[in-house]
């Protein structure tokens, strides 16, 4: 049946047909390459290693199996076992040496596209394994034609061998900035070890940015992970500062490199390296394919990796509309309040009105935004890099405002925010005092029965007399930030770091009294009263809720003790909380019961003896003879612990002001559909903030919801990326996590310390309360304020996305349970019923098999 044919896709068919997939001789039996009429081909990245060879550059021995060469060995062993000894002997290799056995596609690294990490490459192969690991590469590409990845992908290949080095360190580099057209800045990203965890994504690089004659060392204050290879893979870890010092020394040769590579290539490049020996080896190079025209310059980024734990999935118009004003308006009253000049403010609107929005229906932060204006305030220039980090994303590259503050305006801003950070607690006080007067002005009021004018004076009044006195949350929230940072730097570079690498993380379990965490112990108390009633206990677990209702009349205590908490944590509700659309306890009482309907099974309170981190007594002993440094450090942890505690008190404080606000659109939907401005209930959800806020546009409600029900019917959010650029063709979805081979190990950011192993539950959006996940490690893409009952049963939590000042990470501090935040790409790696072990404090997840050994 295989015959001489002339075209690929055909031969593909048969192959398919007729041979059997398990046959290790599949690609060997194929002798349909020998009739495709091409000479010499080679690939893309065979030639960028040629070019570098015959250019000077210092690469590694290789020799290339081009595609004629496939042909003809193909179908002959002995002609191959012939043919690889040639090679190998015509580059006098040493016995004993390793090779790298590479893709070199035509369609791989060109300069539309680059298929990254689609083709395969083998690491560390003896000579006596080459021919099977070539195969093995081989069979790599028709696997990628059946993804149909594009039109272009029509297997002419070659294969690069390559002597395989030991790196002290692996890098990429970018003759200029690749995601900005405008920045001619190149970049150094760099790993200890080999390369493969760098282009993979399993780990993160250390930064190098070259402004003119300046080097700009991104993330000196970090550790950096990567593996070296010595008949084992074997884990490494190095400081920045390591790094730095080691690599300074081949800097300007990287960089003298950089650009003679892309001005004989006459295009930007992305070059990838090694050091070994003390020497620098050039190892490929491709185009920048993420440089095209000025249509396709990146506006702004993107990202929801944060936003999404407080508005998952699908927001409605109303929503997002809303969320949108609230940052412009925050944001511009403490910029007001800090004294910035009100030209510059005005300047900065195209900023503050796009600090978030929605793509296809989901919430995301524009991060260019945040990042322009934190850059005007004190100590931007750090901030406005840091902010991905610490909201838990990837890096993203801006360019700085054109809008510039004088010094003068400068240091009033610095003036002005030291004396809030000293005057913290009466402005706290005051902003308190205020909330609680306007909860209780607005909490009996029946807004159903409001006309639709009286009820947009309300959302004013409430508007002015909130939102305009927003400052202390604000401000506290740009406290946190610096002074977590701050103490993340002080304490690596300290000798504590040594013994307790999650220093800065546990001192933040110290400062108790987080709302949270009341709500947590209330429910728990609740569950524990109902599983010591036995009949109450039955109830619960086998009738329904109306009997439920009757049952809870016979134990009044109990009964009071339920509603005591909806009337204090009501707002609150298990999905996107913070949502206009979400219907809340308070709203719907039964819910509620439901809720516990589905936990009762939580009988205790397993978290009442969680021992405190005593964080003074590891600084005593660590800082014994050096008096200053103790107290300094002392003081700047207590500040964190305090501004950390009031920002996620703070949360709550917005929850319930969200609620508010709800329930005035609720009594706008009530009497739009009363007075048939709308069809449905709900139907103004689907209006956004200032259309819902205009009279005069409600003849034309119908016609803009139906088309808003057409646009987000077809909204899919399971389709949405992580992050976008927008340029002035619209919004480009970006891939920010790569998946690469899995060694069966998994890197996050440890939040709470504590090792554990057990089994995984994976939570979706399809899980329901129901499960007992009494002692399991629960894994989610991220997990919301209202799932509180599963933070009360979980043995450990491991989230895809997060950072260390997210809802997570704080309530599993103050309750002991061991979590990890930021394990990027882990729902793709473990499913339910894996056993894993974790590391809540080095952020490690180890996948085990069925004899507790690593995978």
């Amino acid at each position: 049946r295989i015959v001489e044919l002339t075209e690929l896709t055909e031969c593909k068919n048969i192959y398919k047909k007729f041979i059997n997939p398990q046959s290790q001789n599949l690609m060997f039996q194929t002798s349909h390459l020998k009739s495709v009429k091409h000479k010499q081909i080679i690939g893309n990245k065979a030639e960028g290693i040629i070019f570098l060879k015959e250019t000077g550059f210092n690469v590694p021995d290789f020799f290339v199996i081009s595609f004629e060469e496939l042909n003809n060995l193909i179908s002959d062993e002995l002609k191959f076992d012939s043919f690889l000894n040639s090679k190998l002997n015509s580059i006098k290799i040493e016995k004993k040496s390793l090779f790298a056995v590479r893709s070199s596609a035509d369609a791989e690294d060109g300069k539309e596209q680059s298929f990254a990490g689609l083709f395969k490459t083998l690491i560390n192969i003896s000579a006596q394994n080459l021919k099977s690991a070539i195969k093995e590469v081989v069979q790599a590409y028709f696997e990628v034609q059946k993804l149909n990845y594009s039109n272009s992908v029509d297997l002419k290949f070659g294969i690069i061998v390559q002597e395989m080095l030991s790196p002290d360190y692996s890098g990429v580099m970018f003759s200029q900035n690749p995601i900005n057209i405008n920045d001619k800045s190149a970049i150094i990203n760099i790993v200890p070890g080999l390369g493969e965890e760098l282009v993979s994504g399993r780990v993160e690089a250390f930064s190098i940015k070259k402004t003119k004659l300046k080097y700009k060392f991104i993330n000196a204050d970090e550790n950096f992970s990567g593996k070296k290879f010595n008949e084992n893979y074997i884990d490494i870890n190095v400081n920045g500062e390591k790094i730095k010092s080691e690599v300074n020394t081949h800097l300007k040769n990287l960089f003298l490199s950089a650009k003679k590579i892309s001005k004989l290539k006459k295009y930007p490049a992305d070059i990838e390296f090694a050091i070994a020996d003390n020497k620098i080896w050039f190892l490929q190079v491709r185009p920048i394919t993420t440089l095209k025209n000025s249509e396709e310059e990146i506006i702004s980024v993107w990202d929801n990796s944060n936003i999404t734990e407080n508005y998952p999935g699908i927001s409605m118009p109303l929503t997002c509309s809303f969320v949108r004003y609230t940052y412009e308006k925050a944001y511009r009253k403490m910029s007001e309040f800090l004294g910035m000049n009100k030209k510059l403010i005005e300047k900065n609107k195209i900023y503050l009105s796009e600090m978030s929005g929605n793509i296809n229906g989901v919430l995301y932060y524009n991060i260019s935004s945040w990042q322009k204006l934190l850059y005007q305030m004190p100590f931007g220039s750090k901030t406005s890099k840091q902010i991905t980090k610490i909201l838990g994303m990837e890096p993203a590259e801006f360019q700085k405002p054109e809008n510039k503050i004088s010094i003068f305006g400068y240091f009033r801003l610095l003036a002005n925010l030291s004396i809030s950070f000293f005057n913290f607690n009466k402005l706290k006080k005051i902003y308190g005092d205020n909330f609680e007067k306007v909860m209780n002005e607005y909490e009996n009021v029946d807004f159903k029965s409001k006309s639709y004018k009286e009820l947009i004076n309300i959302y004013y009044n409430l508007d002015k007399k909130l939102g305009d006195n927003w400052i202390a949350p604000m401000i506290n929230g740009f406290f946190a930030m610096i002074l977590f940072a701050a103490l993340k730097k002080v304490v690596l570079k300290s000798a504590i770091n040594k013994e307790y690498p999650n220093f800065a993380n546990d001192v933040l379990f110290s400062s108790g009294d987080v709302i949270s965490v009341k709500i947590v112990r209330d429910l728990q108390n609740i569950l524990k009263n109902i599983g010591l009633n036995n009949e109450l206990f039955q109830s619960f677990k086998n009738k329904n809720i109306d009997d439920i209702k009757s049952e809870l009349l016979k134990s009044p205590e109990i009964n009071l003790s339920i509603k005591n908490y909806i009337k204090k944590y009501g707002e609150r509700s298990e999905i996107g909380e913070l949502k206009i659309e979400t219907v809340n306890y308070k709203e719907n009482p039964d819910s509620f019961l439901e809720f516990l309907k589905n936990n009762v099974f939580e009988k205790t309170d397993k978290y009442s003896n969680i021992e405190q981190f005593d964080y003074l007594k590891v600084v005593k002993k660590n800082y014994r003879f050096k008096p200053i440094r103790k107290f300094l450090l002392i003081k700047l942890i207590k500040y964190t612990v305090a501004r950390v505690k009031d920002r996620e008190n703070f949360r709550f404080v917005r929850t319930k002001t969200f609620s508010l606000v709800r329930k005035i659109f609720r009594g706008i939907d009530q009497y739009l559909l009363k007075n048939k401005y709308i069809e449905e209930i709900n139907d103004s959800l689907y209006l956004n903030l200032e259309e819902i806020l205009n009279i005069e546009t409600q003849n034309s409600y119908k016609e803009i919801i139906t088309n808003r029900k057409a646009e987000y019917s077809n909204h899919n959010f399971e389709r949405n990326a992580n992050r976008y650029f927008k340029t002035k063709k619209g919004f480009t979805p970006v891939e920010t996590i790569k998946e690469g081979n899995f060694s069966g190990k998994i890197k996050g950011t440890g939040c709470s310390s504590g090792i554990i192993k057990s089994e995984v539950i994976v939570i979706d959006e399809f899980s329901g309360q129901e499960n007992n996940f009494e002692g399991k490690i629960l894994v989610a893409k991220y997990f919301e304020p209202g799932k509180i009952n599963y933070f009360s049963q979980a043995s450990g939590l491991i989230s895809e996305r997060g950072n260390l000042l997210s809802h997570t990470a704080i309530l599993s501090r103050e309750l002991g349970i061991p979590a990890i935040v930021g394990a990027k790409g882990i729902l793709s790696k473990i499913k339910t019923g894996d056993t894993v072990q974790m590391n809540g404090a080095k952020g490690e997840i180890i996948i085990l098999n069925n004899n507790n050994e690593q995978i």
